[in-house]
């Protein structure tokens, strides 16, 4: 436990950062260069104590850093040290400033998206907004993923910048159910082939998020004069839809990838217009006062 920690990420890095998914190992390293050895690179393993680890996620090193990836960082921290601190040994400061509201494209917007784009990004809109799928999960689909016979589309693997990997989760590998019109969509859109990427660049390589929302999605969503989203708006857009339709969740859940009801909710942004409808269906607690006082009301009940 003397041994220093710069010497003990170098290890980490070689053994087990090495055998790691693309997407873990790029983050990983991210906290390591920009906050782990700026702070911690000449401290002992013994000396990294969580009374420590506190000290530092309230200094101005961190600070402006959002709770959830602070947790990620000393998730990084912990694995490099080998030692786990006991449940609420760190305490994470909370978030004070007010949450801003995930972006949801709604079902008028994923359509006007559809309609409005063109080539390739025709079919990647209508397969985000039918799907939910994650960006990564979109580019690596092939043809060889399409049951044209069931109407379905296997999950089975993802792509991070350009490179093939596993999905997020084991609740990734899914089967997602989807409607006649997108599998129609996909047929026109494949012609001939029966193999290789169903959605890929010119180059005939899978495409990278980056380059799909600077070219094609924010232009298009200017063009269109709706507020600016990503590639997860679709994600957020379809789980809404489905709770607004009535699907049950466990259903949802499954075509999504997710494994908890919890993190359904998160992704559930209900429209107004679907929460006055709602509303509209309930009877009032107090009846219509027309003009009447509360005692006059409340006489009258």
């Amino acid at each position: 436990m003397n041994a220093r920690f710069s010497s003990q990420v170098l290890w980490f890095q070689q053994h087990r950062l090495s055998k790691m998914k693309i997407s873990t190992v790029k983050t990983m390293q991210s906290h390591i260069a920009l906050y782990l050895l700026p702070k911690w690179s000449n401290k002992t393993l013994q000396s990294i104590t969580a009374e420590k680890v506190n000290e530092w996620l309230s200094s101005d090193d961190v600070s402006h850093l959002n709770p959830k990836t602070m947790k990620h960082i000393v998730t990084t921290l912990t694995m490099i040290i080998g030692k786990r601190f006991a449940p609420r040994e760190i305490r994470y400061p909370s978030l004070m400033r007010e949450r801003e509201e995930t972006r949801c494209f709604t079902p008028e917007e994923m359509k006007s998206l559809i309609e409005k784009a063109e080539g390739v990004y025709k079919l990647l809109f209508a397969i985000a907004a039918e799907t939910g799928a994650r960006a990564g999960e979109l580019f690596a689909l092939e043809i060889t993923d399409i049951d044209f016979i069931r109407n379905q589309i296997h999950i089975k693997r993802s792509v991070y910048d350009g490179q093939v990997q596993s999905p997020k989760t084991q609740n990734a590998y899914r089967v997602i159910d989807v409607q006649p019109w997108l599998i129609q969509l996909i047929k026109n859109h494949i012609g001939d082939r029966r193999a290789g990427l169903l959605i890929e660049n010119k180059r005939h390589h899978a495409m990278r998020n980056t380059t799909v929302l600077r070219r094609h999605l924010d232009p298009l969503l200017r063009k269109l004069g709706f507020a600016q989203g990503g590639m997860h708006a679709f994600r957020h857009g379809r789980v809404s839809y489905l709770v607004e339709s009535g699907v049950p969740k466990d259903i949802i859940m499954a075509w999504i990838g997710h494994g908890s009801e919890k993190m359904i909710e998160l992704y559930t942004h209900l429209r107004p217009g679907y929460r006055a409808a709602a509303l509209a269906n309930i009877k009032p607690l107090m009846p219509s006062t027309s003009g009447n006082s509360l005692a006059e009301v409340a006489q009258a009940m």
